[in-house]
């Protein structure tokens, strides 16, 4: 979508039947709505629901927002992107599978409500066995990333978040676990004029609530 225009979206799942599909929404004055949906019961994009390979890209200046839900990034190297001015605004960014990315390249993204990279999709609790191998990139000096979520990481194994090249991210949510359920995951900061940071609370690596816990990192 080059030129101005506006699509809502009312039900769960935006994209085909077959892999390697793709949504792009650019352009100034360009939107992405998903509509419905409850603080309770969220409406959400569902980016690789049955299929690998699915993208949902916000670039040139355009906009993608959800009412009461976000984004799940779920089969193999199912991504989201958000570059070249563009932004995108979700209550939820859930990955629940393995293999997705979330790129943000001198655009803008802000996670209000929630925010796992291994999360089980429609579960009240996170998946048990752990996605993997999944990652997150900030980059570029005109990138800001703000978060809210209690445990960034999830369950998860081998996930990587990036912030590079003056990119700036910052999760704010109080105590919380960030990365202390999971196992070989990394967070590597570089390059000048990056931010990394925390607005409240604490950011905890690994940590044993008893005895008998064990150490994840």
């Amino acid at each position: 979508m080059r030129n101005k225009c506006s699509i809502f979206l009312a039900k769960q799942g935006i994209l085909g039947t077959y892999g390697g599909s793709r949504i792009i929404v650019s352009g100034t004055g360009s939107l992405l709505r998903q509509k419905g949906g409850t603080s309770s019961n969220p409406n959400y994009m569902k980016v690789g629901n049955r299929f690998t390979d699915d993208s949902l890209i916000v670039t040139d200046g355009a906009s993608a927002i959800s009412d009461f839900g976000g984004v799940t990034l779920g089969q193999p190297r199912s991504s989201l992107m958000v570059e070249k001015g563009a932004s995108a605004s979700f209550p939820y960014i859930y990955f629940t599978g393995s293999e997705g990315g979330v790129t943000i390249s001198n655009g803008t993204l802000t996670c209000t409500t929630a925010f796992s990279m291994a999360y089980a999709d429609g579960a009240t609790a996170y998946n048990p066995v752990g996605n993997s191998n999944n990652v997150f990139l900030a980059t570029g000096p005109d990138t800001v990333v703000t978060i809210r979520g209690p445990d960034f990481f999830g369950t998860g194994h081998h996930n990587t978040v990036r912030v590079e090249d003056g990119a700036k991210l910052t999760q704010n949510s109080g105590l919380n676990e960030f990365m202390s359920q999971t196992c070989s995951s990394r967070v590597l900061i570089s390059g000048a004029g990056t931010v990394f940071g925390k607005s409240d609370g604490v950011i905890a690596v690994a940590y044993r609530t008893s005895a008998t816990d064990g150490v994840f990192n």
